[in-house]
């Protein structure tokens, strides 16, 4: 008796000559007849785009006499007869009660299903098994599963990439020019077989997050391990365990501020961190543009990786800088006139840091950003950018230059009593390298060669720097 391997063996070889006879009609009437099997939200949205854009479609659905929003409604059966492309808006547990037997070879059918289960390397895709039962001659493109009801209901008429995946070559220029027209770009991925990784899409969790979570948390992580060294392992340059503190003769427990100070030390610290690590890789970049003398030429994968992530790390950032101050807040006192200028410095520059910081996230959305031309959108990136981070860290600065006790040193410069750095001190190593990179690009000779460069003009060894501009006059060399 054969083996199940076997068995799919014998079953799949057929795939690849069943499509290969495929020969799909791209007369005058192009894509002027699509039918949408179900008429669940994600049908009646997709069918609702099509209508937007003066694409005849109609919906074949078991209940053709429901109405579907002014969309022409019909029996599957005749639905799959009138037209030539066929897009199955089903689960793929439903495809079966579908008369595949009866499509014929000049049409195609776009499998937009969605797994329960990551399909393995060596598992066939929901598109492969749909392709082995259909008859000779019929195309199958696993398109749209990436896609959800919502999202083409309310996005914006921003290009977007659609993973398409056939055996036809002449199936997906027809599905391609279909997506086009939805204001979609379709991005091929090769042959049928390529649908197990676009069937997988959907099933990530945060795929574009994972890399930005992972170093949010390590930081979070060492900022909250330096503040509990601080705290309870050192004092007086001893090494021991320390969790209490005598007071007026009077002993105080330590370890509840384990959930409450250490965290707000640490949230503060993370997020100054990574506020300086969405604009250290621009810097980077203008340099190695500066030595490159060109904006042509491919940025480091690393380099590249970062830049792409800003985003993400931006938006982590206020999510602990809005903790820090939520649970900060907790512990004012409603008189500030007795504090020092420079606790009142540190109070001012956190709320404007603050509220600076809250703009970028919002600014940062889709729907938002949409909105702005590019010079907007690049003022409040980069100005405002620059400004929060300037302003957060003057805000750890004057909270480090806050003595904690009468009689003793700055935090700022009390490293010597402790083999751990206090959060101030270590959150603004990277915000000060930051600054010190950023100043040579603002001098006026390098701020001009930098702006032609990228203006695309390119400069080689013996170019010079080709000018100088101060204050907006041009010095021939």
């Amino acid at each position: 008796m054969a083996t199940e391997k076997t068995l799919q063996h014998k079953f799949f070889t057929s795939i690849e000559t069943k499509t290969s006879n495929v020969r799909i009609p791209m007369g005058e009437e192009g894509f002027n007849k699509v039918a949408i099997i179900g008429r669940g939200s994600f049908g009646l949205a997709l069918s609702k785009e099509f209508a937007r854009a003066g694409i005849p479609v109609c919906i074949g659905s078991r209940t053709p006499t429901v109405s579907s929003d002014g969309i022409p409604t019909m029996s599957i059966r005749d639905a799959i007869h009138d037209n030539n492309i066929i897009i199955l808006a089903i689960p793929y547990l439903h495809q079966d009660s579908i008369p595949l037997a009866e499509i014929s070879l000049n049409q195609i059918v776009i499998d937009c299903s969605n797994r329960v289960k990551i399909c393995k390397s060596s598992e066939h895709s929901q598109a492969e098994l749909l392709q082995a039962k259909l008859p000779a001659g019929c195309a199958v493109v696993k398109a749209l599963n990436t896609l959800s009801a919502y999202e083409i209901e309310n996005r914006t008429r921003t290009i977007k990439e659609v993973p398409i995946a056939s055996d036809s070559k002449l199936a997906k220029d027809k599905v391609t020019s279909l997506l086009h027209v939805l204001s979609y770009h379709a991005y091929d991925h090769g042959n049928l077989k390529a649908a197990r990784l676009i069937e997988n899409i959907p099933l990530q969790l945060f795929p574009v997050w994972q890399t930005p979570l992972a170093i949010a948390f390590l930081m979070w992580i060492f900022m909250y391990f330096l503040q509990f060294g601080r705290s309870y392992l050192c004092r007086d340059n001893t090494i021991g365990w320390h969790p209490t503190e005598e007071i007026d003769c009077e002993t105080y427990s330590l370890l509840t501020d384990m959930f409450f100070k250490d965290i707000i030390k640490a949230c503060d610290g993370q997020a100054l961190n990574l506020l300086a690590a969405c604009y250290l890789p621009g810097v980077l970049a203008a340099y190695i543009q500066l030595m490159r003398g060109s904006k042509y030429a491919a940025f480091p994968r690393w380099l590249n990786s970062w830049m792409l992530m800003r985003k993400y790390l931006g938006l982590l950032m206020l999510l602990s800088a809005s903790v820090h101050a939520c649970m900060y807040c907790l512990t004012l006192k409603p008189d500030l006139g007795e504090l020092p200028w420079n606790k009142k410095a540190y109070y001012t520059t956190g709320v404007l840091g603050f509220a600076m910081a809250v703009i970028l996230g919002i600014s940062s959305l889709p729907s938002v950003s949409s909105s702005f031309s590019w010079r907007e959108f690049r003022a409040i990136q980069s100005v405002l950018g620059w400004s929060c981070l300037v302003l957060c860290s003057l805000h750890a600065t004057f909270n480090a230059l806050s003595p904690p006790k009468a009689g003793q040193n700055y935090k700022l410069f009390t490293w010597k009593d402790c083999y751990f750095g206090s959060t101030e001190q270590v959150a603004l190593i990277l915000p000060v390298i930051t600054f010190i990179l950023k100043l040579p690009l603002l001098l006026p000779w390098v701020d001009y060669r930098l702006t032609k460069i990228r203006q695309g003009i390119v400069f080689n060894f013996y170019s010079g720097w080709n000018g100088l501009r101060v204050f907006g006059i041009d010095f021939k060399i």
